[in-house]
C-alpha cells in the first residue's frame, strides 16, 4: 500500500482525490508519530533537561559536543517510534 502511495501519489499527484488521499494519509502518519502533540514538547523538554544535568556534571571538563546532541535526538526519535526514552 505504502509503494502504491509513493508511486502513483507522491511521484504523478498535485491535485484531485489521489492528492487529497494521499495529503489525509501522510497528516495522520505524522500524527500517529506524535506531531503536533504536547507529548512531542514533553519528549524534547525531557531530553533537554538530561543533557543539562550531563552538561552540569562534567564540572567544566572539556568535552565533545556533538555526541550528547546526537543521543538527544536519538532519544527524542526512538520515544516517538517505541513510547520509552
Amino acid at each position: 500500500m505504502i509503494a502504491w502511495f509513493f508511486v502513483t501519489g507522491v511521484l504523478f499527484s498535485t491535485h484531485g482525490e489521489s492528492w487529497k488521499e494521499l495529503r489525509r494519509f501522510t497528516i495522520q502518519a505524522l500524527r500517529d508519530f506524535g506531531v503536533g502533540k504536547t507529548s512531542l514538547e514533553e519528549k524534547i523538554a525531557e531530553e533537554v533537561g538530561a543533557l543539562t544535568t550531563y552538561l552540569k556534571n562534567t564540572n567544566g571538563k572539556p568535552l565533545v559536543f556533538g555526541r550528547p546532541i546526537q543521543k538527544l535526538v536519538g532519544n527524542v526519535i526512538f520515544g516517538i517510534m517505541f513510547g520509552k526514552r
